[in-house]
Formats: C-alpha cells, structure tokens, sequence
C-alpha cells in the first residue's frame, strides 16, 4: 500500500511537470508567433518604404533627363542665335569696308 501511494504521488508530480512544460511551451510558441508577426510587419513596413524611395528616385531620374534634354535644345538654339548674329557682323564688316573703299575711291577722284 505504502509503494502504492509512493507510486500514486510520483504519477500525480510527473502530471503536474509535463502540464507545466506544455504550458510553458504553448507560452513559448504564442511570444515567437508575436514575434514573427512584428518582423513580418516591420518588413512590410520597410518594403513600401524601399518602393516610396524608388519611385522618388525614378521620378528624380524622369525630371532630370527632362532638363537636361530642355537646356540642350536651349543650348542649341542660343548658339544658332549666336551664328545668326555672327554672319551679321560679318555682312556689316563687308558692308563698312565696302563704304571705305568707296570713300576711298570717291576721295582719289576729287583729288585728281
């Protein structure tokens, strides 16, 4: 009977440590559940993030081509303008030595 009861409490203490351990265990998995659940969050997070970023940066990207390509044509055109203005220097230079010549001309024969 004595061996009975010595049996009895052993049972009933190794009832109570495997309860305790499964509780233990169902404690254990519930915090790395919250756990991987925040990280899966946090990564959402940082992904929309990332993307948000990128857009920007393609957009960055879409605009300075944009002026780049807009200061070109501009470029070209001012020195179109430039050329324009050169051959009209020159033309008036053509002209002004044309009327010294003529004066000149003019001059020798008031001379003779």
């Amino acid at each position: 009977a004595e061996q009975q009861a010595l049996d009895d409490r052993w049972a009933d203490q190794r009832a109570q440590w495997e309860a305790q351990f499964e509780e233990q265990n169902r404690q254990f998995e519930h915090q790395l559940e919250e756990r991987a659940n925040l990280h899966q969050q946090e990564i959402a997070t940082l992904e929309q993030h990332r993307s948000k970023l990128q857009e920007q940066l393609d957009d960055h990207k879409w605009h300075t081509a944009q002026a780049h390509e807009a200061h070109q044509t501009k470029a070209e055109h001012l020195t179109h303008q430039l050329e324009a203005h050169r051959n009209q220097l020159e033309s008036k230079h053509q002209q002004v030595e044309q009327y010294h010549q003529q004066a000149e001309q003019y001059r020798s024969r008031l001379e003779a």
